[in-house]
This record gives C-alpha cells, sequence and structure tokens, in this order.
C-alpha cells in the first residue's frame, strides 16, 4: 500500500515538474531566452513603462531582451526605449511604436508606427515608415512620424542625400526640405544629442543647445513675471510620494513619475494683485509646458486641479490626488479662492494615502 501510495506521489511530483517545465519553456520563447537571438538586436534601456507584443502574447518589456521578427514596441507616453543593434543604437521616444521586420543585427530593419526615434548609426539600419523606406548608414538623424506628417533631421552623415542640418518633411506626397531649428527641438531630442556628441560631432553641437536653452529659460522667466507692482511667490510641484506606492499606481502613468519625485522645482513667478494660486499654477504649467487639467466646481466656486503633468485623482490608489499649500498650511478651500498678497511658498504636492497625511495636510 505504501509502495502505491509513493509511486503515485512520484507520479504527482513528475507532472507537476512537466507542467512548470512546460510554463518555463513557453515564457521563455516568448521572451527569446532560449537559443537563436545571440546575434539579434535586444533592448538594453529602459524608462517607464515600454511594453511588448509577441505572437498575440502582450508584456511589460524589461532590459536585455533579445528582438525577434514580428515584435511590436509601444512606449508609453513619458517613456523612452534603447535597441542596441551591435554597436550601433535606435531610440524610441514618449509614445513610439515600431514593429521589428528584421532583427538580425547586421541587418535590422523595423517599421515605425509613430513617434519619434533617435538614430545613432556608424553600420547600417533601415526605417520605414508611411509607404517609405529609408536606409541610415554611418549617420545620426531624428525621425518623428505623427499622423499624416512626418519629418526626418540630418544630424551627421547624409541620409536620403540629404546633409546634415538638412530637415526633411513630407505631409502626404508634399515634401519640403529647410534647416534645423534648435527652437523645435523637445527634451527627448535634446538628450539624444548631448548623448550622441560624446562620440561624435553632430551638426547641433552642446555649445549650441546651451545657448537655446538659456534663451528658453529667458523666456521662461518673461512668462513668469507678467507684471510691474513687484509681488512674487515661489512654486513646486512634487509627486514623491508616489516613489514609495508604485505598488498602487496606475502601470500607464509610470513614465509620467520623474525619478526623483520632481515635476517642478521651486522657481519664482511674479503676479498682479487680485491673482490667486490657481493663476499662478495655470501661468507656470504653461511656461513649462506641464499638461493640467481642471474644472469649475459650483459648490466650492473655485477651480478643481483634476490632473498635473498626466497624474490624475486615482491614479495611485483611492485616495489619491493633488492638494496645495501656502507657508507650509493647507488651505480647507479651493485654490481659485486663495488670494496672493506677495511672499508666499506654493507647493502642490501628490496625496497617495491618507487623504493627505502622508504630505503632511492631515485628512481633508
Amino acid at each position: 500500500m505504501n509502495r502505491k501510495r509513493r509511486a503515485a506521489n512520484l507520479i504527482m511530483v513528475a507532472v507537476i515538474v512537466l507542467i512548470a517545465a512546460a510554463g518555463l519553456i513557453v515564457v521563455g520563447c516568448v521572451r527569446g531566452w532560449f537559443g537563436g537571438g545571440a546575434e539579434n538586436a535586444k533592448l538594453v534601456q529602459i524608462r517607464g513603462v515600454v511594453n511588448l507584443e509577441r505572437s498575440g502574447v502582450a508584456y511589460s518589456l524589461e532590459e536585455e531582451t533579445t528582438l525577434r521578427k514580428g515584435d511590436k514596441i509601444t512606449c508609453t507616453p513619458g517613456a523612452t526605449a534603447v535597441l542596441s543593434v551591435e554597436k550601433d543604437m535606435l531610440a524610441l521616444g514618449g509614445g513610439a511604436e515600431i514593429v521589428v521586420l528584421q532583427p538580425e543585427a547586421a541587418n535590422f530593419s523595423a517599421r515605425v508606427e509613430t513617434g519619434e526615434c533617435f538614430v545613432n548609426v556608424r553600420g547600417k539600419i533601415r526605417l520605414s515608415f508611411a509607404e517609405k523606406e529609408i536606409d541610415f548608414e554611418d549617420a545620426a538623424a531624428l525621425l518623428s512620424v505623427r499622423g499624416g506628417a512626418q519629418t526626418l533631421t540630418v544630424l551627421d552623415g547624409a541620409v536620403e542625400q540629404a546633409p546634415a542640418g538638412t530637415v526633411v518633411s513630407w505631409v502626404g506626397r508634399d515634401q519640403t526640405t529647410g534647416q534645423v531649428n534648435l527652437q523645435a527641438l523637445n527634451d527627448f531630442a535634446i538628450g539624444q544629442i548631448r548623448a550622441a556628441n560624446k562620440g561624435r560631432k553632430l551638426y547641433v553641437t552642446d555649445e549650441a543647445l546651451d545657448e537655446m536653452e538659456r534663451q528658453r529659460t529667458a523666456a521662461i522667466a518673461s512668462q513668469l513675471a507678467p507684471g510691474g507692482e513687484g509681488l512674487s511667490c515661489t512654486i513646486a510641484i512634487y509627486c514623491d510620494t508616489i516613489l514609495e506606492n508604485r505598488d498602487q499606481l496606475d502601470t500607464a502613468k509610470a513614465g509620467y513619475v520623474p525619478e526623483d519625485g520632481v515635476i517642478l522645482a521651486p522657481v519664482a513667478v511674479e503676479f498682479q494683485t487680485g491673482e490667486t494660486v490657481f493663476d499662478v499654477l495655470k501661468r507656470v504649467c504653461e511656461a513649462y509646458d506641464i499638461d493640467i487639467e481642471y474644472s469649475w466646481t459650483p459648490l466650492y466656486d473655485s477651480y478643481y486641479i483634476e490632473g498635473i503633468h498626466q497624474l490624475y485623482e486615482f491614479d495611485c490608489g483611492p485616495q489619491s490626488g493633488w492638494m496645495y499649500k501656502v507657508n507650509e498650511w493647507f488651505p480647507n478651500y479651493g485654490c481659485s479662492e486663495y488670494t496672493l498678497t506677495g511672499g508666499e511658498s506654493i507647493v502642490w504636492c501628490y496625496t497617495c494615502n491618507g487623504l493627505g497625511a502622508d504630505v503632511g495636510g492631515g485628512a481633508y
């Protein structure tokens, strides 16, 4: 009897092991763990949430994932990813979506569905988009595919016979060319250009970027100084509480959370008599291109801040949302009802737990 029970137990263990092994093989095949991809391109850097769809299975990508033919890579807004193609690289910006056509590093090709891609190659890769196909060989360039328009900014070498410093744009069948406009570069492009300049000399130098950013800072300062009354305050925007509550965060919003939780470090803002915390928040968000969404609440006769930087109420738990404090005090009324007098320190903070207790405000 004991011998039969022992045999049955051994059979059960063997079945469990086989099921586990089969599951491991399935997952490994999907994720590319088992052979056949040693010379394929790999995804080597991820910031935020980057998704992969392979063989009908979708999951969040991990670094050092070997790519396969047909892989669909999607960067959520705010996320970035870097593909290593032998010694070359292809960086994807937030919202970018590509499909791998040929994963072999020596002959890598992909179709860009939408978004921005930064190419930095000494070898050769091929990208197709909107019925076009372009070879990038010993070149650095920025490709943007948005709706019915596509833009190619050549920064080193020549692409499609366009030399460095040239911007080629397509809208439908119409094609135009022009010169690089530094003011048109966003944070993703600036970061990739600075990184590429460490290994090659691009048309846009770090010194040119420094000067452009100084001009942007001056323009922002002008936006933040509308009056001549000498009234000013400081304002900052933080979401650092999310860093300790990532398990509650909507995964689609992970790319919007800065690594240090600082959306806006304290800046000085001038204002005119009668302006409110809401007026200053709107102005600074416009100046720094920070998304903000709000609605009027008749019951409280004030505006309610629904979201800042794409982070909304309930995005990080059932008690999460935005609060503000002035000189370390959390007012119990709306931000458009708080009239400023000068010298205030305004802080907008994202609470996750305790209805404000985790940011020092107690329950509200």
